[in-house]
């Protein structure tokens, strides 16, 4: 009778597990250790989630054209406690910033291997996560071409530090024509 409970402990879990879980279109995720351009015409869409110890998260997104330049660098400070759920707020206010300024050809990067194997596979799922992600598949809809793809953090930085930026005391920065110049040097080394 122990035996026969467990077992039905079992099913009963990999049942609950497949609808919380549920992925559509296994697909398999490419990982890059280092950032590299895009193809021509497309923009990267690089996103990290910074989470402090104390404080307000910040989400940093860098978008760059096929040639590495920096056209756009935001971050974004929201209210939140778990790392998974802070990296696919950034990989969504990545996806909603090139949407904004008006990208067709967009690939995003994250350093969040979950939230990208979620995004590519187009996830689904009953915690409130996959409501982030029901989100960032709508963007991905809007936009002519779309790819994601996983990168290690050391490909990752220029969004990483961004992530850390200060907003003051507003929601949102976000610099399209005036790139600071650290960001820009920190850019021209990941294509050197």
């Amino acid at each position: 009778m122990t035996a026969a409970g467990f077992i039905r402990l079992v099913e009963d879990y990999v049942s609950y597990a497949h609808k919380v879980f549920k992925l559509r279109g296994h697909s398999e995720i490419r990982t890059q250790t280092s950032w590299s351009v895009p193809p021509h015409g497309w923009v990267k869409v690089n996103t990290d989630a910074y989470v402090p110890n104390n404080g307000r998260v910040g989400l940093g997104v860098v978008i760059r054209d096929d040639r590495g330049k920096v056209l756009v660098a935001g971050v974004r400070k929201i209210e939140a406690t778990d790392v998974e759920l802070a990296e696919a707020q950034a990989a969504l206010y990545g996806v909603s910033l090139a949407r904004r300024m008006g990208f067709n050809k967009v690939m995003l990067e994250t350093d969040a291997w979950g939230v990208a194997m979620a995004v590519k596979s187009v996830a689904e799922g009953c915690s409130p996560i996959f409501l982030i992600y029901d989100d960032i598949h709508k963007f991905c809809n809007s936009f002519d071409v779309f790819q994601c793809n996983h990168v290690k953090r050391s490909g990752n930085v220029v969004a990483h530090r961004i992530a850390r930026w200060s907003t003051n005391e507003s929601d949102e920065f976000v610099c399209i024509d005036a790139i600071p110049q650290s960001i820009r040097t920190l850019a021209e080394l990941d294509i050197s």
